[in-house]
Protein backbone atom coordinates (compact mmCIF):
# COMPACT_ATOMS: atom_id res chain seq x y z
CA UNK A 1 0.00 0.00 0.00
CA UNK A 2 0.80 3.51 -0.46
CA UNK A 3 -0.19 5.91 1.06
CA UNK A 4 0.05 9.90 1.29
CA UNK A 5 -2.00 13.01 1.59
CA UNK A 6 -3.78 14.98 -1.98
CA UNK A 7 -1.46 15.90 -4.42
CA UNK A 8 1.82 14.22 -3.02
CA UNK A 9 2.40 12.06 -6.11
CA UNK A 10 1.16 8.90 -5.04
CA UNK A 11 -0.72 7.61 -8.27
CA UNK A 12 3.44 8.91 -10.04
CA UNK A 13 5.53 6.67 -7.43
CA UNK A 14 2.84 4.22 -8.17
CA UNK A 15 3.51 4.56 -12.24
CA UNK A 16 7.24 4.35 -11.51
CA UNK A 17 6.86 0.37 -9.93
CA UNK A 18 4.40 -0.51 -12.70
CA UNK A 19 7.33 0.41 -15.18
CA UNK A 20 9.63 -1.00 -13.19
CA UNK A 21 7.27 -4.27 -13.12
CA UNK A 22 6.85 -4.14 -17.20
CA UNK A 23 10.58 -3.50 -18.09
CA UNK A 24 11.87 -5.04 -20.06
CA UNK A 25 15.75 -4.65 -18.45
CA UNK A 26 16.88 -5.74 -15.24
CA UNK A 27 19.63 -2.76 -15.40
CA UNK A 28 17.38 -0.23 -15.60
CA UNK A 29 16.71 1.78 -12.16
CA UNK A 30 13.71 3.26 -11.58
CA UNK A 31 14.00 5.97 -8.29
CA UNK A 32 15.93 2.96 -6.33
CA UNK A 33 13.75 0.18 -7.26
CA UNK A 34 14.97 -2.41 -9.54
CA UNK A 35 13.27 -5.41 -11.45
CA UNK A 36 13.60 -8.85 -10.28
CA UNK A 37 13.28 -11.47 -13.39
CA UNK A 38 11.78 -14.53 -12.68
CA UNK A 39 10.17 -17.22 -15.02
CA UNK A 40 6.38 -16.51 -14.11
CA UNK A 41 4.15 -15.56 -16.08
CA UNK A 42 2.38 -12.26 -15.19
CA UNK A 43 -0.21 -9.36 -16.04
CA UNK A 44 -0.46 -6.52 -14.59
CA UNK A 45 -3.68 -4.92 -14.22
CA UNK A 46 -4.45 -1.18 -13.71
CA UNK A 47 -7.90 0.22 -12.03
CA UNK A 48 -7.76 3.99 -12.24
CA UNK A 49 -10.97 5.77 -9.88
CA UNK A 50 -9.85 9.24 -10.41
CA UNK A 51 -8.35 10.82 -13.81
CA UNK A 52 -10.48 11.45 -17.00
CA UNK A 53 -10.11 9.06 -19.53
CA UNK A 54 -9.83 12.10 -22.35
CA UNK A 55 -6.15 12.35 -21.69
CA UNK A 56 -5.20 12.46 -17.90
CA UNK A 57 -5.58 8.09 -17.68
CA UNK A 58 -4.11 7.47 -21.37
CA UNK A 59 -1.13 10.24 -20.46
CA UNK A 60 -0.60 8.24 -17.41
CA UNK A 61 -0.64 4.67 -19.20
CA UNK A 62 2.20 5.96 -22.00
CA UNK A 63 4.16 6.93 -19.29
CA UNK A 64 3.88 3.93 -18.03
CA UNK A 65 4.68 1.79 -21.35
CA UNK A 66 7.58 4.30 -22.14
CA UNK A 67 9.60 3.99 -19.42
CA UNK A 68 9.16 0.29 -19.19
CA UNK A 69 11.01 -0.31 -22.01
CA UNK A 70 8.43 -0.37 -25.01
CA UNK A 71 7.50 1.91 -27.63
CA UNK A 72 4.57 4.38 -25.64
CA UNK A 73 1.92 3.75 -28.62
CA UNK A 74 2.19 -0.50 -28.30
CA UNK A 75 0.59 -1.65 -25.68
CA UNK A 76 2.59 -4.80 -23.54
CA UNK A 77 0.36 -7.44 -23.84
CA UNK A 78 0.83 -8.58 -20.13
CA UNK A 79 -0.62 -5.08 -19.63
CA UNK A 80 -4.33 -4.18 -19.27
CA UNK A 81 -6.40 -1.27 -17.60
CA UNK A 82 -9.55 -0.49 -16.49
CA UNK A 83 -11.17 3.13 -16.10
CA UNK A 84 -13.88 2.99 -12.94
CA UNK A 85 -15.06 7.13 -12.92
CA UNK A 86 -18.22 6.67 -15.09
CA UNK A 87 -19.26 3.75 -13.09
CA UNK A 88 -21.69 4.78 -9.92
CA UNK A 89 -20.16 3.80 -6.70
CA UNK A 90 -22.32 1.39 -5.51
CA UNK A 91 -21.46 -1.16 -8.24
CA UNK A 92 -17.64 -0.79 -8.22
CA UNK A 93 -16.61 -3.96 -6.49
CA UNK A 94 -18.75 -5.76 -8.51
CA UNK A 95 -17.30 -4.33 -12.09
CA UNK A 96 -13.70 -4.98 -10.62
CA UNK A 97 -15.29 -8.86 -9.80
CA UNK A 98 -16.65 -9.26 -13.61
CA UNK A 99 -12.98 -7.27 -14.73
CA UNK A 100 -10.97 -9.69 -13.05
CA UNK A 101 -13.00 -12.73 -14.07
CA UNK A 102 -13.23 -11.31 -17.66
CA UNK A 103 -9.16 -11.30 -17.59
CA UNK A 104 -9.29 -15.23 -15.95
CA UNK A 105 -10.77 -16.30 -19.01
CA UNK A 106 -7.66 -16.39 -21.02
CA UNK A 107 -4.86 -15.47 -17.91
CA UNK A 108 -4.18 -18.51 -15.46
CA UNK A 109 -0.66 -16.73 -14.68
CA UNK A 110 0.37 -14.26 -11.73
CA UNK A 111 -2.04 -10.93 -11.51
CA UNK A 112 -0.58 -8.07 -10.12
CA UNK A 113 -3.77 -5.57 -9.69
CA UNK A 114 -3.08 -2.17 -8.83
CA UNK A 115 -6.13 -0.37 -6.95
CA UNK A 116 -5.95 3.81 -7.47
CA UNK A 117 -7.37 4.30 -5.25
CA UNK A 118 -8.87 1.69 -3.14
CA UNK A 119 -11.28 3.83 -1.41
CA UNK A 120 -13.11 5.04 -4.79
CA UNK A 121 -14.04 1.14 -4.86
CA UNK A 122 -16.95 1.49 -2.53
CA UNK A 123 -19.70 3.93 -1.85
CA UNK A 124 -18.94 4.17 1.71
CA UNK A 125 -15.16 4.01 2.90
CA UNK A 126 -16.06 4.47 6.79
CA UNK A 127 -18.65 1.87 6.69
CA UNK A 128 -17.58 -1.87 8.10
CA UNK A 129 -19.60 -4.21 6.35
CA UNK A 130 -18.83 -1.96 3.27
CA UNK A 131 -15.45 -2.05 4.15
CA UNK A 132 -14.94 -6.06 4.69
CA UNK A 133 -16.70 -6.88 1.48
CA UNK A 134 -13.89 -5.87 -0.41
CA UNK A 135 -11.11 -6.86 1.66
CA UNK A 136 -12.39 -10.14 2.29
CA UNK A 137 -12.55 -10.75 -1.29
CA UNK A 138 -9.06 -9.56 -1.79
CA UNK A 139 -8.30 -11.97 0.74
CA UNK A 140 -9.88 -14.55 -1.15
CA UNK A 141 -8.64 -14.16 -4.35
CA UNK A 142 -5.01 -13.99 -3.09
CA UNK A 143 -5.67 -17.50 -0.37
CA UNK A 144 -7.22 -19.24 -3.60
CA UNK A 145 -5.60 -17.76 -7.02
CA UNK A 146 -1.68 -16.28 -7.59
CA UNK A 147 -2.83 -12.53 -7.38
CA UNK A 148 -1.03 -9.44 -5.70
CA UNK A 149 -2.48 -5.95 -4.53
CA UNK A 150 -0.64 -2.93 -5.22
CA UNK A 151 -3.21 -0.18 -3.37
CA UNK A 152 -3.23 3.28 -3.06
CA UNK A 153 -5.08 5.17 -0.32
CA UNK A 154 -5.51 8.85 0.87
CA UNK A 155 -4.37 10.20 4.00
CA UNK A 156 -6.95 11.89 6.44
CA UNK A 157 -6.52 15.72 5.62
CA UNK A 158 -5.64 16.53 9.24
CA UNK A 159 -3.93 13.65 10.50
CA UNK A 160 0.06 12.36 9.96
CA UNK A 161 -0.16 8.77 9.26
CA UNK A 162 -3.51 7.88 9.12
CA UNK A 163 -5.32 5.79 6.50
CA UNK A 164 -8.64 7.43 4.96
CA UNK A 165 -11.55 5.82 7.03
CA UNK A 166 -12.36 2.18 8.19
CA UNK A 167 -11.32 0.74 4.78
CA UNK A 168 -7.93 2.65 4.83
CA UNK A 169 -7.76 1.64 8.40
CA UNK A 170 -8.25 -2.56 7.43
CA UNK A 171 -5.94 -2.37 4.67
CA UNK A 172 -2.81 -0.93 6.61
CA UNK A 173 -3.63 -4.22 9.18
CA UNK A 174 -3.62 -6.64 6.30
CA UNK A 175 -0.52 -5.02 4.24
CA UNK A 176 2.49 -6.84 3.76
CA UNK A 177 4.32 -3.42 3.00
CA UNK A 178 3.14 0.32 3.61
CA UNK A 179 4.90 3.11 2.04
CA UNK A 180 4.26 6.57 2.64
CA UNK A 181 4.98 9.79 0.27
CA UNK A 182 4.83 13.08 1.31
CA UNK A 183 6.45 16.47 1.26
CA UNK A 184 9.27 17.47 3.67
CA UNK A 185 8.55 20.85 5.92
CA UNK A 186 10.43 23.64 6.62
CA UNK A 187 10.98 25.58 9.72
CA UNK A 188 7.60 26.90 9.95
CA UNK A 189 5.73 23.36 9.01
CA UNK A 190 5.34 24.40 5.18
CA UNK A 191 5.78 21.85 2.19
CA UNK A 192 8.96 21.91 0.26
CA UNK A 193 9.57 20.75 -2.89
CA UNK A 194 11.54 17.58 -1.40
CA UNK A 195 8.95 14.67 -1.30
CA UNK A 196 10.31 11.80 1.52
CA UNK A 197 9.28 8.07 1.34
CA UNK A 198 9.15 6.29 4.43
CA UNK A 199 8.75 2.57 5.19
CA UNK A 200 6.06 2.31 7.41
CA UNK A 201 5.50 -1.55 7.69
CA UNK A 202 7.17 -4.25 5.77
CA UNK A 203 6.54 -8.21 7.33
CA UNK A 204 9.49 -9.10 5.34
CA UNK A 205 12.55 -8.36 7.52
CA UNK A 206 13.74 -4.83 8.38
CA UNK A 207 12.24 -1.84 7.65
CA UNK A 208 14.23 0.39 4.36
CA UNK A 209 15.10 3.46 5.47
CA UNK A 210 13.41 6.60 3.83
CA UNK A 211 14.69 7.83 0.54
CA UNK A 212 13.81 11.25 -1.41
CA UNK A 213 12.24 12.28 -4.38
CA UNK A 214 11.76 15.40 -6.65
CA UNK A 215 9.17 16.44 -9.28
CA UNK A 216 10.99 17.04 -12.21
CA UNK A 217 8.89 19.58 -14.76
CA UNK A 218 11.02 18.68 -17.55
CA UNK A 219 10.44 14.73 -17.32
CA UNK A 220 7.16 15.53 -16.08
CA UNK A 221 7.99 12.05 -13.66
CA UNK A 222 9.59 11.57 -9.93
CA UNK A 223 13.51 11.20 -9.96
CA UNK A 224 16.28 10.68 -6.72
CA UNK A 225 16.32 14.05 -5.04
CA UNK A 226 20.32 14.97 -5.09
CA UNK A 227 22.16 14.62 -2.27
CA UNK A 228 23.24 18.75 -1.57
CA UNK A 229 19.11 19.43 -2.35
CA UNK A 230 18.09 16.84 0.32
CA UNK A 231 21.38 18.19 3.37
CA UNK A 232 19.31 21.68 2.46
CA UNK A 233 15.58 21.05 3.06
CA UNK A 234 16.49 18.33 6.21
CA UNK A 235 19.40 20.03 7.96
CA UNK A 236 17.18 23.41 8.27
CA UNK A 237 15.40 21.61 10.87
CA UNK A 238 18.46 19.70 12.34
CA UNK A 239 18.59 20.17 16.70
CA UNK A 240 15.60 22.56 16.54
CA UNK A 241 12.52 20.42 17.64
CA UNK A 242 11.48 24.16 19.36
CA UNK A 243 8.38 23.67 21.09
CA UNK A 244 6.16 25.01 19.09
CA UNK A 245 7.15 22.83 16.42
CA UNK A 246 7.18 19.35 18.37
CA UNK A 247 3.02 20.77 19.41
CA UNK A 248 2.82 21.19 15.71
CA UNK A 249 3.85 17.67 14.67
CA UNK A 250 2.05 15.90 17.98
CA UNK A 251 -1.26 16.94 16.51
CA UNK A 252 -0.24 15.51 12.89
CA UNK A 253 0.98 12.03 14.41
CA UNK A 254 -0.53 11.70 17.37
CA UNK A 255 -4.44 11.10 15.94
CA UNK A 256 -4.32 7.78 17.78
CA UNK A 257 -1.97 6.61 20.59
CA UNK A 258 1.38 5.56 20.29
CA UNK A 259 3.85 3.68 22.07
CA UNK A 260 6.61 5.89 23.45
CA UNK A 261 9.14 4.14 21.32
CA UNK A 262 7.14 4.73 18.24
CA UNK A 263 6.35 8.20 18.75
CA UNK A 264 10.08 9.64 19.92
CA UNK A 265 11.79 7.47 16.75
CA UNK A 266 9.04 9.44 14.20
CA UNK A 267 9.53 12.56 15.94
CA UNK A 268 13.64 12.00 15.90
CA UNK A 269 12.86 10.92 12.14
CA UNK A 270 10.92 14.57 11.40
CA UNK A 271 13.59 16.97 13.13
CA UNK A 272 16.88 15.56 12.82
CA UNK A 273 17.76 15.96 16.43
CA UNK A 274 18.42 13.82 19.08
CA UNK A 275 16.69 11.55 21.01
CA UNK A 276 17.48 13.12 24.82
CA UNK A 277 15.87 16.36 22.83
CA UNK A 278 12.65 15.00 21.98
CA UNK A 279 12.03 13.44 25.22
CA UNK A 280 13.04 16.52 27.41
CA UNK A 281 10.18 18.32 24.77
CA UNK A 282 7.65 15.26 25.50
CA UNK A 283 8.67 15.73 29.28
CA UNK A 284 7.89 19.43 29.50
CA UNK A 285 4.88 19.19 27.64
CA UNK A 286 3.38 16.35 29.97
CA UNK A 287 4.83 17.62 33.28
CA UNK A 288 3.25 21.72 32.52
CA UNK A 289 0.17 20.52 31.11
CA UNK A 290 0.78 22.77 27.82
CA UNK A 291 -1.85 23.50 26.14
CA UNK A 292 -1.92 22.11 21.71
CA UNK A 293 -4.29 23.67 20.22
CA UNK A 294 -5.30 22.58 16.81
CA UNK A 295 -6.43 24.22 13.74
CA UNK A 296 -10.27 24.35 14.94
CA UNK A 297 -9.73 25.86 18.34
CA UNK A 298 -9.53 22.57 19.79
CA UNK A 299 -7.38 22.41 22.88
CA UNK A 300 -5.31 19.40 23.71
CA UNK A 301 -2.74 18.04 26.58
CA UNK A 302 -0.43 15.68 25.92
CA UNK A 303 -0.84 12.55 28.25
CA UNK A 304 0.72 9.00 28.79
CA UNK A 305 -0.27 6.08 30.63
CA UNK A 306 0.81 2.34 30.95
CA UNK A 307 0.44 -0.10 28.32
CA UNK A 308 1.22 -3.41 29.49
CA UNK A 309 5.63 -2.78 30.36
CA UNK A 310 5.57 0.06 27.52
CA UNK A 311 4.23 3.51 27.81
CA UNK A 312 1.82 5.13 25.70
CA UNK A 313 1.68 8.51 24.30
CA UNK A 314 -1.53 10.74 23.82
CA UNK A 315 -3.84 13.82 23.14
CA UNK A 316 -6.19 15.05 25.37
CA UNK A 317 -9.35 16.82 25.18
CA UNK A 318 -9.22 18.79 28.06
CA UNK A 319 -13.14 20.51 28.21
CA UNK A 320 -14.10 16.58 27.52
CA UNK A 321 -12.05 15.11 30.56
CA UNK A 322 -13.58 18.04 32.95
CA UNK A 323 -17.33 16.75 31.55
CA UNK A 324 -16.16 13.34 32.44
CA UNK A 325 -14.94 14.72 36.39
CA UNK A 326 -18.12 16.45 36.25
CA UNK A 327 -20.72 13.88 35.49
Amino acid sequence: VIQGKAGSHKSRLMEIICSCILSISEKTDFVGFYKFFWTEVFTLLYVDTERNTKDQLPLALQKIIGKSGFPSDKQPENFDYISMIEIVREDRLEVLKAYIEHIRKTNDGHLIIVLDVITDLISNFNDPRESMKLIDYMNSLINSQNVTFLCIVHENPSSGDKARGHLGTEIMNKASLQMQIGFEKTKKNEDTDLIRVKYLKTRVGKRPDPFHLVYSDTKKSLVEAGSDFINDVTQSRKHLAELDQVKSQLLDVLVEPKLRSTLVEELIDYFGCSKNTILERLDYLYVNHVSIISKDGTNHTLKKRKDGRSIEYYLSHTAAELDLKSN
